[in-house]
């Protein structure tokens, strides 16, 4: 198919629209270089958080729901089966599109319908570490979904410094579209925690989603949305008592299995069913753990609001990024 936008004829297009926003993480810390990016709008994809991470730390990764098949291609399932993963199509739901939202909305982590993302192109190299990095390909299903490029004239203003892979979003003549067919990772329900309500990512995590869409100028309308959306933090003695008992229990063995996922990938980033199904099952324990026992004494560890003014005991920025790391690892963390 024909690309008007593509830098070259082997680049893989994938649409990011959780952590993989930021350039802290996307090209500090998992070292990809993008060989272009663009903003883009999905109408048929909504951000949800109901990727589950560690109660009373990282509580939710996103991930996204589709809400019109139209324009969704199964590319792969990844280990689970293909009547958890198509249809896709998500509980028809009566939220506001983004048009209609207003600044005085509540809004909620199950998200409006649409989405906005950014797509970069990537060397297939480039492309494999990025499957290596969700969960290799085992927790994901990995989707080509219609990516509408958004004309310059809609993206926010930015005082940023511009270099080559920031947007190269272009004015477009009246009536002109773009539409850019994009690979992305979408964890079925086997893969998330249905909860109601549902559970709330960190301050830390959210500020990865807020700052990757400042940093590509994202429409105004995304960016307040994302500001406005609920975190969890623990702030009172048990919480905080029963994160570093949590930690202390669980964060050994995940070193451990993280340390062998990444020598059971092969060169396109991809591990085998096997050891999809072990870390599937790790996760099931991790959170059976939490609602058989931690939740009664320790109390709430994945549904709060306020925002990330405190230091986790005994834990630097860089030991927090890293378990999320060993949890991508384990079953993504888009």
């Amino acid at each position: 198919m024909n690309d008007p936008v593509a830098p070259t004829a082997t680049a893989i297009p994938y649409l990011a629209y959780g952590s993989n926003l930021a350039s802290s993480t996307f090209r500090g810390r998992r070292q990809i270089k993008p060989l272009s990016a663009h903003v883009v709008y999905v109408p048929s994809l909504k951000l949800v958080f109901d990727l589950p991470g560690i109660p009373y730390l990282e509580p939710r990764f996103a991930n996204v729901a589709v809400v019109d098949e139209e324009g969704v291609e199964v590319v792969s399932t990844g280990d689970a089966k293909v009547d958890e993963t198509k249809p896709l199509l998500d509980t028809p739901t009566k939220e506001k599109t983004l048009a209609e939202l207003k600044e005085d909305d509540n809004v909620s982590a199950e998200g409006t319908k649409g989405l906005y993302g950014v797509v970069y192109y990537v060397t297939p190299e480039d492309y494999a570490k990025i499957v290596a990095t969700e969960g290799g390909g085992t927790s994901y299903a990995d989707v080509m979904v219609d990516c509408v490029v958004l004309p310059k004239s809609e993206l926010a203003p930015s005082e940023a410094k511009v270099d080559a892979t920031d947007p190269a979003n272009p004015d477009f003549h009246e009536g002109e579209k773009i539409i850019i067919k994009a690979h992305t990772l979408l964890a079925p329900k086997s893969k998330t925690r249905q909860v109601t309500p549902q559970g709330h990512p960190s301050p830390r995590y959210l500020g990865l989603l807020t700052s990757g869409a400042a940093e590509h100028s994202m429409p105004t309308v995304w960016q307040n949305y994302l500001q406005k959306l609920p975190t969890y933090t623990a702030t009172t003695f048990r919480q905080k008592a029963g994160r570093v008992l949590f930690m202390a229990v669980w964060m050994p063995m995940f070193m451990t299995f993280f340390t062998i996922g990444r020598l059971v990938t092969d060169k396109e980033g991809r591990a085998p069913k096997w050891w999809g199904a072990i870390m599937n099952g790790i996760f099931k324990a991790v959170w059976g753990t939490y609602d058989s026992g931690f939740r009664q004494v320790f109390g709430e560890g994945e549904r709060g609001t306020g925002h990330y003014d405190e230091k986790v005991a005994g834990w630097g920025e860089d030991d927090v990024e890293r378990v999320e790391e060993v949890v991508e690892g384990g079953h993504g963390g888009q």
